[in-house]
């Protein structure tokens, strides 16, 4: 068997055992929120925490990013390396601090102004958070990320119990619950990468300018990505009101069971990806991990589409419960977005961040058009749709950046199943014929059977195999 295909499989075992069971008690939680918190309060908080998240990369360029690809880079030094992306972490929560408290004596954003504290810790620990996971990648200690995420996930339940149920904080002690999550698995991952061993006067100015040249690209990259998430937020919020805006928010909780699959396993491709850059057949080992993933992600979601208004009345409470209807073309967009997010990190391995910041751009200004578009004709259903054509114009691109000496794959086959997606949401939104879905879902099953039975004979291979070991 591959040894790649191992450590990939290794390495996605390790953090499936540590975020997925974690992840799954914060997505049950989402009853909690959505019986305690209002629709106006949670479209609030969502707003908050969607800007915070494109301010981060803007803010301190990306550098975090910067950090592992560049540690991954036996030839440069660890030290340099580490120091440099920790000035760019500090000066983007200077600026971020002076910006809150600009807007803490002027108002330019009124209901942020009341929570300026609670914003400029959310934003500074979350920052720093993210910068240690990011070191944690670069130095391969897949272990530590994965005990990091069941540390926060006990963290926030239990803050949020604490705070929404018995002290009653609402709002602020949401804030609460995710910085304190942030503070100390912040904490544990620096002490155990041991960082402060590296910290040192940054003396390597050419080492800074390759760094930023590689990261500040990116900014574009993580924006278009925010975008294509995000930015329908921002237009139902304007065309429709921020109520609304917390009614489609509370759609999104439904993908996020594709969400973490696929940043599980993104984590572990990134650290692949990056390994393999340099091997012969490379762009067939791209093409069969994208295949794979394109096959299972598309299976799950099409029994996730199958299954909305099941998953609604089981989480969501009052009128939030309408938010399913806009589930099913955000679950489409995460598929495509799980293919786009295999081709990023080997656009990262070949440092070719300008083509993913371009791809993001054109993503972010399809996205933007067609929601302001979609939303003024056809309602709040228009922002889901508009995603998910988005997520298309990126993956679109970034195929064509990394190129068919980059990548092998069968095109029509990895899009094919993303029209049946698309048949099949539009049949759930507007009949709600489930025959009709499970033919669909046997369908896909019937034509996907060879290249299924083939991984999970890989897997079955990797699990039996690691069995003799022990």
């Amino acid at each position: 068997m591959d040894s790649r295909f191992k450590y990939l499989i290794k390495n996605t075992s390790v953090l499936t055992i540590g975020s997925f069971s974690s992840k799954i008690l914060v997505f049950l939680l989402v009853p909690l929120y959505t019986s305690i918190l209002s629709t106006e309060e949670y479209g609030q908080y969502d707003l908050i925490a969607t800007t915070i998240q494109m301010l981060m990369p803007v803010l301190a360029v990306s550098m975090y990013e910067g950090a592992m690809r560049f540690i991954m880079d036996k030839s440069k030094p660890n030290g340099q390396v580490v120091s440099i992306g920790f000035r760019f972490a500090m000066i983007g929560i200077v600026i971020f601090t002076a910006l809150v408290l600009l807007n803490k004596f002027f108002r330019f954003w009124d209901f942020a102004a009341d929570f300026w504290l609670y914003i400029i810790f959310y934003f500074t620990f979350s920052l720093l958070n993210q910068y240690a996971n990011q070191l944690a990648r670069g130095f391969e200690q897949v272990r530590t990320i994965a005990i990091s995420g069941v540390i926060s996930t006990v963290i926030v339940v239990g803050c949020n119990i604490l705070f929404l149920l018995v002290l009653k904080l609402g709002l602020k002690g949401f804030f609460l619950a995710y910085i304190l999550s942030y503070i100390v698995t912040g904490l544990y991952v620096f002490n155990k990468l041991k960082i402060t061993k590296y910290f040192e006067k940054v003396t390597d100015t050419g080492l800074q300018r390759e760094m930023l040249s590689y990261s500040a690209p990116l900014i574009l990259n993580t924006i278009g990505w925010w975008a294509n998430n995000s930015l329908d937020k921002y237009v139902v919020t304007w065309l429709c009101g921020v109520a609304v805006n917390g009614v489609f928010s509370v759609s999104y909780k439904i993908p996020s069971i594709l969400n973490v699959l696929q940043g599980i396993f993104i984590q572990a491709w990134q650290i692949s990806a990056i390994r393999e850059t340099d091997s012969k057949d490379s762009a067939a080992f791209y093409g069969g991990i994208l295949d794979a993933v394109n096959i299972l992600m598309s299976f799950c979601c099409m029994v996730l589409i199958a299954l909305t208004i099941p998953i609604a009345k089981l989480l969501f409470a009052k009128e939030f419960f309408y938010a399913w209807q806009y589930a099913p073309f955000l679950l489409l967009s995460s598929v495509i977005n799980a293919a786009g997010g295999i081709l990023g990190p080997v656009l990262s391995a070949r440092r070719d961040s300008k083509s993913m910041g371009l791809a993001a751009l054109y993503g972010a200004l399809s996205n933007l058009i067609l929601n302001v578009l979609l939303v003024y004709l056809i309602g709040v259903q228009g922002a889901a749709i508009a995603t998910a054509i988005s997520s298309f114009v990126i993956f679109q691109f970034r195929l064509k950046a990394v190129g068919k000496e980059g990548i092998t794959i069968n095109y029509v086959k990895v899009v094919a199943p993303w029209v049946m997606m698309a048949v099949q949401s539009m049949l759930m939104i507007y009949t709600k014929m489930y025959y009709l879905q499970a033919i669909t879902i046997l369908l896909y099953c019937i034509i996907i059977r060879k290249d299924l039975k083939e991984l999970m004979l890989k897997v079955k291979i990797f699990v039996f195999s690691g069995k003799k070991k022990v």
